[in-house]
């Protein structure tokens, strides 16, 4: 008898235990997903710019230009393939959280 209770004690510590590294572990991966979005975000920023830059006539045809806008462009892509990994939560499927969070910034702004 004395056994089972120390059996069930030590079972009971182990899944609280897990439970709350759980938790942390999805904290972490939420924070990694929108931050990679943002990453992504300011990276197709850089693309836009750069394109602006390079249509005007001064720049147009230029060597080192191109090949700048070609190496945004791949990382662009490579972040694009972290977004699909990263990616869990649709933007019409956030926590209420961070949309009042988001109304905040907003209104502090």
């Amino acid at each position: 008898m004395i056994v089972m209770g120390i059996v069930m004690t030590v079972s009971i510590l182990i899944n609280i235990l897990l439970i709350w590294y759980i938790f942390n572990l999805l904290k972490k991966f939420f924070f990694i997903s929108n931050n990679v979005e943002d990453l992504s975000d300011t990276l197709t920023g850089l693309v836009e710019h750069l394109d602006q830059v390079h249509s005007l006539e001064t720049f147009y045809g230029e060597p080192v230009l191109q090949g700048l806008l070609r190496h945004t462009r791949d990382v662009v892509e490579e972040v694009g393939q972290y977004m699909a990994i990263y990616e869990v939560v649709e933007e019409g499927d956030k926590p209420e959280v961070e949309e009042e969070e988001q109304e905040e910034q907003e209104i502090d702004e």
